[in-house]
C-alpha cells in the first residue's frame, strides 16, 4: 500500500513536471517579433516556449509587409540605421532561418513616393543620404514609369524613386516562421492567456497564465505587442489600420496594377500577383474590425492616386493592432528584473526589424551589449536614463545614482540637471514657505539675500560679481539714448547723490496765510538762474492764437496780490470779465472760419 501511494505521487510530480517543464527562454507573443526571437535563441541552443492567445490577432497578419525604411520618410537617427541594417540583412536571414519555406521578396524596380503639389511633405523631404540612393523625378518621368498614375490627382507633381526599398507577403513570412519554429524544436502554446507576472526584487519569477498555472523559465521575453504594456509599465498603446484587397476579374476592361510598390502620402498601393493591397489608416483605436469609413477613406486615396482601378472589385477588408509607443521607437533589451526582456513596439516596421531586433536582444541576453542602439531603445527611456555612458545621456544632466533603490529618487536634481544634493537647500526653504517655519540657517540666509536684493541689477540676476556689468550698462544706454559719454558710476566708487534743484523755473512768490484764509505778507521771493529759464515754446505759441484778447500769462491780473477780501472780490470780478471776453472771441473766430 505504502508502495502505491508512493507511485502515485512520482506519477503526479512527472505529470505536473512535463505539464509545466522549466525551459531556459519563455516568449510571450506568438506574431512575428516572438516567433523570429525564439527561432534566434533555439539556433544558439536554448530550450524555448513562445505562448500566444491567438495568432490570427497578431499585428503580422494586418501588415504591407514592407522593408521600406526610405518610403517611411524615417529621420536620420539610431530607428533608421537599425532599420537599413534590417533591410540588408533580410533576404540572408530568411535563407539561411526560414529555409525553403521563406517567402519571395518582391524588388521590381524598389518603390514610387508620388506627390501631386509642392505643398504635400513628399515633395519636401530630403531623403537620408546613409539610407540609401534615392532620385527625383518629374512629373513626366513619374507616369512614364507608373501609367497608372497618368490621370491620377490631376497631375502628378512628381515623387521620390527609392530603388533598394522592397517587400514580402506578410502572410507567407508568419506561416514560414511558424514552420522553421516548429522544425527547430521550439514548443509553441496557442490559446493561452497570460495574466501576469511573479516579480521580485530583482528577476522575474515565472508566467503567470489565466488558469492559474505558472511557466517557469531562466529568461523571459516579452514581445506581445501591442498588448505588452498589459505587463511591463510602459507607454506602448494599439494603433489601428485597416487594409483592402482588390481584385482584378480576369476578361474585365480594367488596367493592370502597378509594377512597383506606390507609396504616397497616406496610402500605398502594393502588387501582389493581379491583387492589389490598399492600405493604411492610422487612427487611434483598440478595435480589430473594418469599418465602413476605413474602406472608404482607402477607396478614395486609391482612386485618386490611379482612376483606373474603379473597375477593379473590392475582394476582402481587414484591421490589425500596430504596437506604437510614445515617439514610435522600439523598446528592445534589458529591463530592471535581471531575466525580463523586451522586444516590441516596432509599429508600422515590425516584418522588417523583427530579425535584426531578435539579434540585438539575444546578443544582450549573451552579454554582447550594442549601447548604440539598446540605450536608444531601452524600455526606460520614457523616465530616467540610469547610466552616463548612454546615448540618451544629456550634456549638464546628472548621472543618476548607481543603485537601482535610487533610480527613481532623483527629485529637482533629475529635473533641472543637477547633482542629488545641491538642493536641499531648495527644498528646505520651499518647505519653510509652505509651513512657515524657518530654520535659522535659512532666515539669515533669506535675510541677507532681502537686504541685497536691490542692489545687484544685472549682476543679481545673472549670478555674477556686482562690478563685471558695468560695461553692459554702458552700452546699453548708449543704444537707448545715442551715445556712449553718459557716465555711470560704478559698484566701486560711491558717488554723492546730489539733491534735487530746488529753483523753479518762472518766478516764485510765497504769503503767509490770514485765520481767514485770505493771504498776507509775502516771505518768499526768488528768480530763477538764467540758464534755467525757459524762453517761448510751441504750446505758448499755439495759446497766443486761441487767445487774441489776452496772450501772455503776465496781462491777467494776479489774484494772489489782493491782501484784504475787497480786492479779493475785485480780482474775482475782473477774471470773469477776462473769461466772457475770451469765450466771446473764441466763438467769433470759429464763426468767421465756418
Amino acid at each position: 500500500m505504502q508502495r502505491e501511494i508512493i507511485s502515485i505521487f512520482i506519477l503526479h510530480i512527472c505529470l505536473a513536471i512535463s505539464l509545466n517543464p522549466k525551459v531556459d527562454v519563455c516568449v510571450v507573443g506568438g506574431g512575428v517579433s516572438g516567433l523570429s526571437t525564439a527561432l534566434e535563441l533555439r539556433q544558439r541552443g536554448r530550450s524555448v516556449v513562445v505562448l500566444s492567445r491567438d495568432l490570427a490577432q497578431s499585428a503580422t497578419r494586418a501588415a504591407g509587409g514592407m522593408l521600406a525604411p526610405q518610403s517611411e520618410r524615417l529621420e536620420a537617427g539610431p530607428l533608421l540605421d537599425l532599420c537599413v541594417e534590417a533591410r540588408a540583412e533580410w533576404p540572408k536571414w530568411a535563407e539561411s532561418s526560414l529555409g525553403t519555406n521563406a517567402p519571395s521578396i518582391r524588388a521590381v524596380g524598389g518603390f514610387i513616393s508620388p506627390c501631386s503639389s509642392a505643398s504635400d511633405p513628399i515633395a519636401s523631404w530630403t531623403p537620408v543620404a546613409s539610407a540609401g540612393p534615392a532620385e527625383w523625378l518629374d512629373g513626366t518621368a513619374l507616369a512614364a514609369m507608373e501609367p497608372c498614375l497618368s490621370g491620377g490627382r490631376a497631375q502628378m507633381f512628381g515623387g521620390w524613386w527609392y530603388p533598394l526599398d522592397c517587400s514580402v507577403d506578410p502572410i507567407e513570412t508568419h506561416l514560414a516562421l511558424y514552420q522553421a519554429c516548429e522544425q527547430a524544436g521550439i514548443i509553441i502554446r496557442t490559446g493561452v492567456e497570460v495574466a501576469g507576472l511573479d516579480l521580485t526584487s530583482k528577476s522575474c519569477d515565472a508566467v503567470r497564465l489565466s488558469d492559474g498555472s505558472r511557466i517557469h523559465a531562466g529568461h523571459i521575453c516579452l514581445a506581445n505587442g501591442a498588448w505588452l504594456r498589459s505587463l511591463l509599465p510602459v507607454p506602448i498603446y494599439p494603433q489601428k489600420g485597416q487594409m483592402l484587397r482588390l481584385e482584378r476579374k480576369s476578361g474585365a476592361n480594367a488596367p493592370p496594377p502597378p509594377d512597383r510598390v506606390i507609396y504616397a502620402n497616406g496610402c500605398y498601393l502594393i502588387p501582389r500577383g493581379n491583387d492589389l493591397i490598399v492600405g493604411a489608416t492610422v487612427e487611434d483605436s483598440d478595435s480589430p474590425h473594418a469599418d465602413i469609413r476605413g474602406v472608404s477613406q482607402l477607396l478614395d486615396s486609391a482612386l485618386s492616386l490611379c482612376p483606373g482601378l474603379a473597375s477593379w472589385s473590392l475582394a476582402d477588408a481587414w484591421a490589425g493592432l500596430r504596437p506604437n509607443t510614445l515617439d514610435s521607437n522600439p523598446i528592445l533589451g534589458p529591463t530592471r528584473w535581471q531575466n525580463l526582456w523586451v522586444a516590441g513596439g516596432y509599429w508600422r516596421n515590425g516584418i522588417l526589424l523583427a530579425p535584426r531586433a531578435a539579434r540585438l536582444v539575444v546578443d544582450a541576453m549573451d552579454g554582447k551589449y550594442d549601447n548604440y542602439y539598446l540605450d536608444a531603445f531601452r524600455w526606460d527611456r520614457f523616465f530616467q536614463a540610469r547610466t552616463p555612458e548612454s546615448s540618451r545621456f544629456i550634456v549638464n544632466r546628472s548621472p543618476p545614482s548607481s543603485s537601482d533603490n535610487n533610480q527613481d529618487q532623483g527629485g529637482y536634481e533629475s529635473i533641472v540637471g543637477r547633482d542629488q544634493d545641491t538642493m536641499a537647500d531648495a527644498r528646505r526653504m520651499n518647505r519653510a514657505t509652505l509651513f512657515q517655519k524657518y530654520p535659522e540657517s535659512i532666515v539669515e540666509e533669506h535675510q541677507a539675500v532681502q537686504q541685497n536684493k536691490d542692489e545687484g541689477g544685472y549682476e543679481a540676476i545673472l549670478g555674477r560679481a556686482e562690478d563685471t556689468m558695468a560695461e553692459a550698462r554702458r552700452a546699453n544706454r548708449a543704444t537707448l539714448f545715442g551715445t556712449a559719454s553718459i557716465p555711470h558710476p560704478t559698484t566701486n566708487v560711491k558717488q554723492e547723490i546730489p539733491e534735487p534743484n530746488p529753483l523753479p523755473l518762472t518766478d516764485f512768490k510765497m504769503w503767509k496765510a490770514l485765520p481767514d484764509g485770505s493771504p498776507g505778507e509775502q516771505i518768499f521771493y526768488q528768480k530763477p538762474p538764467p540758464e534755467l529759464r525757459i524762453g517761448k515754446t510751441a504750446a505758448d505759441e499755439i495759446c497766443e492764437l486761441q487767445t487774441p484778447i489776452v496772450n501772455s500769462p503776465s496781462a491777467l491780473p494776479d489774484k494772489s496780490l489782493a491782501s484784504d477780501k475787497a480786492k479779493v472780490a475785485e480780482a474775482d470780478r475782473l477774471y470773469e470779465s477776462i473769461r466772457q471776453r475770451r469765450q466771446h472771441s473764441s466763438s467769433s473766430t470759429s464763426f468767421s472760419s465756418s
